[in-house]
């Protein structure tokens, strides 16, 4: 009886595992006519196999698993395969053995009415554990039912369910499994395809963003993948850069001003590589201007991002970087070059076209300028206001193309002098020029102007209607110390052309205020 038993159990899991892999597919879609013909056939084959491994456990009891064919049958094909694989055990069960009488009829309708209920069940049982447990149930009633008036002996009755309930738990349980794996597989094959499909979309992307360099390292900065635009900004095959740290690109002055800076912002050491992915190391993606060296040597100016990269999106784990790189050398030259443009530009426009000097505009930049911060600092400042001598009689005399070139040579004696960066030269207007010095005294300002008087005297620019031949200049100097908030900037302009007339006046070829006497008297320190 034992090795009877074995044999059933070995036949329904051999039976089992078959249809799960023939007709798996059917329970994830919809099934044909034509599979559920299969299902059945099946199904009523493997149940005359059971049928004919029947063992005996009394004199007059013999046990056969050919109801849990039929069960299967409905599980996978629904009623029709129930129905036909019961027929088919029907028909193997009064035709095998040659035996027409009562207990082969009844044994026969059994193997019908269980084909009818299990398939019934399966149309109905949202669940396979719920279909399970009723289709047992449904079986043990037509046992019992069928049982009535054919056998006496309740023991034997009892024997003979307690086995068929140990075959279903059996073939539940296997068929879970199969389904279970069956599910698993189904989702791996799935998960291959996207991943593969990924794959080439990643592929793909890489190899078309031929302008863009794309490059993926490691926690250590080693170079993974290389795709062709990386390949063509920085000269290196593939290949060639795989394994190696991705700082190769990068000028090692510049990722040790970044290491310096960050080890002050965090107090701790950076490598190379860790100073170039110091905010993608913590999770956020960072991009910011480099300078990278081409195999050939040759620098560009190039924009990195780098990002991290996580094996698990939702885990804070990162796996490695994944970086771009865009040429920018061609727009940084050309912001380069617009701001040469704009300085030159500016200088052009604050530039008097005739002289070369600074002109009006630029004189009332420079003295707003200076005179707040001679009054932030408490300092004076003063004013140089030159006006030259008999400039009229000398275009009647000579022309104004004369003229002009006598403005330029003025001009160049203003320009000659060694003036500090926060001094400021210009012409004034007409004939007329003028200087602001910054944190510069009345007696300081009277030698400056001294200075410039005789230079211009000097330059020996011919005058026949002046008294020495020469033309020359008068200079007015005014002083002040101006206090925070005091707007009063023009009344140094208007005491400097006070001096300025009163320098003509008397005689002109002279400096007016040079003792800073006069100014301090008629205008105190503000």
């Amino acid at each position: 009886m034992l090795t009877d038993l074995i044999a059933n159990f070995a036949l329904l899991a051999g039976f089992v595992f078959i249809a799960g892999r023939l007709f798996r597919r059917g329970l994830e879609r919809k099934r044909s006519a034509g599979y559920r013909l299969w299902a059945g056939v099946y199904h009523g084959l493997c149940g005359i196999a059971l049928l004919l491994s029947s063992f005996r456990i009394s004199e007059t009891t013999i046990v056969d698993f050919r109801y849990l064919a039929i069960m299967a049958a409905a599980y996978y094909g629904g009623l029709p395969a129930s129905l036909l694989a019961g027929a088919i055990v029907a028909a193997a069960r009064l035709l095998l053995f040659e035996d027409w009488s009562h207990a082969a009829f009844n044994g026969a309708i059994m193997a019908v009415a269980v084909g009818i209920g299990t398939g019934v069940f399966a149309l109905g049982s949202r669940s396979a554990r719920r279909y399970w447990f009723s289709s047992v149930a449904f079986t043990l009633v037509v046992i019992l039912i069928g049982f009535v008036g054919v056998v006496d002996s309740l023991p034997s009755v009892y024997g003979y369910i307690g086995w068929v309930v140990a075959g279903s738990v059996f073939i539940a349980v296997q068929v879970g499994f199969l389904d279970r794996s069956s599910g698993l597989l189904a989702r791996l094959i799935q998960t291959e395809k996207e991943y593969r499909k990924l794959s080439a979309l990643h592929e793909a992307v890489m190899d078309a963003a031929t302008e863009v360099a794309i490059y993926t390292v490691d926690l250590e900065g080693r170079i993974g993948t290389f795709n062709r635009g990386a390949e063509k900004l920085l000269g290196y095959r593939a290949d060639e850069a795989a394994g190696h740290s991705a700082t190769m690109f990068h000028v090692e002055e510049e990722l040790n001003a970044r290491s310096s800076e960050l080890r002050a912002e965090r107090h701790r050491a950076f490598s190379p590589f860790e100073a170039l992915a110091a905010q993608s190391a913590d999770g956020r993606t960072e991009a910011r201007e480099w300078t990278l060296v081409r195999k050939s040597g040759r620098r560009i100016r190039a924009l990195v991002m780098i990002s991290p990269v996580r094996d698990d999106p939702f885990a804070s784990r990162i796996a490695g970087y994944v970086l771009m790189a865009i040429d920018i050398t061609m727009r940084k030259e050309a912001e380069e070059r617009l701001r040469q443009a704009n300085v030159l530009l500016t200088e052009l426009s604050s530039m008097d076209g005739l002289t070369g000097i600074g002109n009006r505009r630029l004189f009332e930049e420079g003295l707003y300028r200076e005179w707040n911060r001679a009054a932030g600092q408490g300092s004076p400042i003063s004013l140089l206001l030159i006006g030259l001598d008999g400039f009229r009689s000398y275009n009647d005399r000579y022309g104004h193309l004369a003229g002009d070139d006598a403005l330029r040579r003025v001009a160049l004696c203003l320009k000659q002098h060694a003036w500090r960066p926060s001094d400021c030269a210009a012409r004034f207007g007409g004939d007329r020029f003028a200087v602001v010095l910054t944190a510069c005294g009345a007696d300081e300002a009277a030698r400056l102007a001294e200075t410039i008087r005789e230079r211009i005297e000097a330059a020996g620019i011919a005058h026949e209607g002046a008294a020495g031949k020469v033309l020359t200049a008068s200079i007015g100097v005014a002083t002040m110390r101006p206090k925070p908030g005091d707007e009063g900037r023009h009344r140094l302009i208007d005491l400097a052309e006070r001096r300025l007339l009163q320098a003509k006046q008397s005689g002109g070829n002279r400096v007016s205020g040079s003792s800073g006497r006069a100014s301090v008297a008629a205008y105190p320190d503000l």
